[in-house]
């Protein structure tokens, strides 16, 4: 509907027997003209993306869920694969399907719990890996493996922080 031609009505019946944030939550998602779908699991990707984004104010040309593996070869659950041939780079994120499915059932963005915290860090570790190493790339700068860890252990600090301070500010029992 927001890229609709013509002008669309949305009728939302009995929004009165909904949560008492629904309505102001819903008119946050008309102001992005985005929805979140809790059915796709990418979007809890990008979402962790969008955050990491935000908090360091920067723009990366690219979508961590273009670069999605659905399989690999070794047991790891997360793992950014890199590939440096001459001038070109390939570069693939595999997180294991059945992790992102626990994440999918149990969504650390509606709510972070002890069900979905280790899965929530992996996700944000391969996340992490992923932009901390395009924005070395893209500003033409070497980075080791070593940067990319350290980086990962923060920002898994800094999103659990900011998610458990937007949903109430406590943290649940564990």
């Amino acid at each position: 509907s927001f890229t609709a031609a013509e002008p669309v009505v949305l009728l939302i019946d009995e929004i009165d027997k909904a949560d008492l944030e629904f309505p102001n939550d819903l008119l946050a998602e008309l102001d992005e003209m985005r929805f979140y779908i809790p059915e796709t699991e990418e979007e809890i990707l990008a979402q962790i993306q969008k955050c990491l984004q935000a908090f360091y104010r920067v723009e990366l040309k690219y979508q961590v869920e273009d670069f999605m593996l659905t399989s690999s070869a070794n047991k790891l659950q997360e793992t950014l694969f890199i590939k440096q041939q001459g001038g070109v780079v390939e570069i693939g994120l595999f997180i294991a399907p059945g992790l992102l499915r626990r994440l999918k059932k149990n969504n650390p963005f509606v709510r972070l719990n002890r069900k979905n915290l280790q899965d929530f860090l992996l996700a944000v570790e391969g996340v992490s890996h992923f932009v901390y190493y395009l924005l070395k790339a893209q500003r033409a700068m070497p980075v080791t493996r070593l940067e990319m860890e350290i980086q990962a252990e923060e920002d898994k600090y800094l999103l659990t922080c900011l998610l458990f301070l937007g949903q109430g500010g406590k943290i649940p029992p564990f």
